[in-house]
């Protein structure tokens, strides 16, 4: 739908992967559907709002959401390109990972083409 603020549409995610880093070897697993990226094209073409939600399978089956919000900013010189700056939370019911619910993680990545990697870093005191 086009608005005041630019075109929203709705994006089906068919999936993708995760995994943690150091000291979290067990957080790995598949995005799976239903998964969606309600986002919008801002209409003075600055970049794009990215909004998604995703339905996050565990390596051992269990699953959980993770809620996005963040920016997109093409590359001028590739337009198939782009940088990604983002915050992430989640609602997780494994115990192991029950932590995350109280955590807003920031995220910095890359779109080359149809590949997109964030890495997400969590703020501490």
């Amino acid at each position: 739908a086009n608005g005041p603020y630019g075109t929203t549409c709705m994006i089906n995610v068919l999936g993708g992967t995760f995994k943690g880093y150091e000291g979290f070897e067990d957080f790995h697993g598949e995005v799976v559907t239903p998964s969606t990226d309600l986002l919008r094209v801002h209409a003075d073409g600055s970049g794009i709002t990215l909004n998604p939600t995703f339905v996050m399978k565990l390596h051992d089956g269990n699953k959980f959401l993770s809620i996005m919000k963040g920016k997109s900013e093409r590359d001028p010189d590739n337009p198939d390109n782009s940088r990604i700056h983002s915050g992430a939370w989640y609602e997780v019911g494994d115990e192991r990972f029950r932590w995350l619910n109280g955590q807003v993680l920031v995220g910095y990545g890359i779109k080359q083409g149809q590949n997109i990697k964030i890495d997400y870093y969590q703020i501490c005191d």
